[in-house]
């Protein structure tokens, strides 16, 4: 048995904390050709998933929730009880299949067993079927989740969507503590120092980031649309974009697909607003942008690695470069 950690289990009662929540993630692949035949894609993923420990656990609630669940092999385990399969509406088409998506994100995991699904998703315009797949947040984060999902595809020795993402060139690499650029020589005595105040500093920087981001949730924007309860209903929508195109803008202006992604969230919301008739101000709308911290080593391992950012959407300015 292997018991949550603090940051994989806060998944858990954030979900608690409101029952419109539901803190599951997904992934959508849309693929050309005739669906499957259904029993041997249920018989293939049933296989798949046994060398995936977290496909097959599923968690034990300690009593008056006095420690952290624990994951635990589901004595039971079905996949019959995970993989669904449906057919979109006709004509078929992206406003059909993006309902299909919302619904099926806005129903909550069953916590009775493991934490997952597989859609199987039929009747798609021009001779296509998709699969959703569907985690909850506690389980996997979105690096570890894809990996996930590249372990229950075919092997294939071309350029996949689960290749390693390069990072931004020309970069420092990233420490836990700060590391002086000539450390002296001293003595054993000495290092240790510096490591105990390496570390100390640390934790001072991240109780006090800790904070700063709990301070923010607390303290309410200057007020939009955008921002408000929510209720059990989700709408979901998805742009097409080349690959290829974001790769030149960020060769072009030295900045990483992560980068122009949150431009263009930025965008969309900025042009929400003016449609409604409101003036974006800088500080009209916060948002939580998680950051990992997984290190390459551990890509392969389940759970959450990640930190965060809450920083204010720039949504004031009209330049999608600024």
């Amino acid at each position: 048995m292997e018991q949550l950690n603090t940051l994989d289990a806060s998944f858990l009662m954030a979900e608690d904390s409101d029952r419109n929540v539901s803190l599951a993630i997904g992934a959508i692949a849309v693929i050309d050709g005739a669906s499957p035949n259904y029993e041997e894609f249920k018989a293939v993923l049933a296989e798949r998933v046994q060398s995936i420990p977290r496909c097959t656990q599923m968690l034990r609630m300690q009593l008056f929730d006095a420690r952290a669940p624990q994951w635990v092999k589901d004595p039971a385990f079905d996949v019959n009880r995970h993989v669904r399969r449906i057919a979109v509406p006709r004509p078929g088409d992206d406003t059909e299949l993006f309902r299909v998506v919302a619904d099926v994100l806005e129903r909550r995991l069953d916590r009775d067993r493991p934490l997952w699904e597989c859609w199987v998703i039929e009747g798609l315009k021009g001779k296509r079927w998709a699969i959703l797949m569907k985690v909850h947040h506690c389980m996997a984060d979105g690096i570890s989740a894809t990996r996930i999902l590249a372990r229950l595809c075919d092997e294939f020795d071309g350029d996949v969507f689960a290749r390693p993402a390069g990072a931004k060139r020309g970069k420092r690499r990233p420490h836990l503590m700060p590391v002086p650029e000539n450390p002296p020589r001293t003595s054993p005595l000495g290092s240790l120092w510096r490591t105990a105040t390496g570390i100390t500093d640390t934790v001072t920087r991240t109780v006090g980031g800790a904070t700063e981001i709990a301070t923010g949730l607390m303290r309410p924007t200057a007020g939009s649309s955008l921002v408000g309860p929510v209720t059990s209903m989700r709408r979901y929508r998805a742009v097409r974009v080349p690959l290829a195109d974001v790769e030149h803008v960020c060769h072009k202006f030295d900045v990483t697909v992560n980068d122009v992604a949150l431009a263009a969230i930025t965008e969309g919301f900025r042009s929400v607003m003016l449609h409604r008739g409101e003036q974006p101000r800088s500080d009209s709308l916060r948002t939580l942008v998680p950051v990992s911290v997984r290190s390459p080593d551990t890509a392969d391992q389940s759970g959450n690695k990640i930190s965060m950012l809450l920083p204010y959407l720039p949504v004031d300015q009209d330049d999608p470069l600024q």
